[in-house]
């Protein structure tokens, strides 16, 4: 790396994967100077990267300030997280996968701000996640998580409505549709098992049903949906 010129791609991807690297140690033993470090090269890369290259860099200096403030409680790196990732989103086609994670990102980010804050502009963590599961391009270990948090906050917002309770049956009538494609039987049992995980596909069809039932659908409705996440249930088990 330090043989590459200082303007050149290949440094700065290097310069960002070590600031990578070095946070899998702080992962694993909690060592802030490891979170140190790795803010340190991620946001050199960052700095040193190009317009024409346009790279959205500062979403994962803005994930590692997260994970700082997460640790320390210091609202400036929460607040520093959220200015890098929104940079991200600007800079990302509104048709890249990439996209839909930094949406996800910051609706993350903004919503650990509302809990501190109780501010409600920070409720546009919903728009942010709605934004993530809109993007058709988007990975599965992404998009259906998007849409289990976006209906966690719209069904626990102070200021819903009726509507958002209808908005919130649509994503997860959907999203509980996805389930089984992102379990596909081609992949191994442990793949299988680790996106059950991943993507909480019980919380998805938990809360499905009763966002349906509070919402008046019918019974064939809410039936059809159990009898769907238990298919796939039951399909692991099998």
């Amino acid at each position: 790396m330090k043989a590459t010129p200082e303007d050149h791609l290949d440094r700065i991807i290097s310069i960002h994967n070590l600031g990578n690297h070095l946070s899998t140690p702080y992962s694993r033993t909690g060592n802030l100077q490891d979170l140190e470090d790795a803010i340190t090269h991620t946001e050199a890369g960052r700095r040193t990267q190009g317009k024409s290259t346009r790279l959205p860099r500062a979403c994962t200096v803005g994930h590692l300030l997260g994970m700082r403030f997460k640790r320390t409680g210091n609202l400036q790196d929460l607040e520093a997280a959220i200015t890098h990732i929104k940079a991200a989103v600007e800079v990302t086609p509104e048709d890249h996968p990439d996209r839909a994670e930094w949406l996800s990102n910051l609706g993350h980010r903004l919503a650990s701000r509302y809990k501190q804050t109780g501010n409600l502009q920070d409720l546009h963590a919903i728009d942010a996640r709605v934004g993530s599961w809109n993007i058709p391009t988007a990975l599965m270990l992404t998009h259906i998580p998007a849409a289990r948090k976006a209906a966690e906050m719209l069904l626990n917002s102070p200021s819903a409505t009726s509507e958002d309770l209808l908005r919130t049956c649509s994503l997860l009538h959907d999203a509980t549709h996805l389930i089984p494609l992102a379990t596909s039987r081609s992949l191994e049992r442990e793949d299988q098992q680790h996106i059950m995980e991943e993507i909480r596909a019980t919380s998805v069809v938990s809360l499905a049903l009763a966002a349906s039932l509070q919402a008046g659908k019918s019974p064939l409705e809410v039936l059809r949906l159990q009898e769907l996440g238990r298919s796939v249930t039951n399909g692991q088990l099998l």
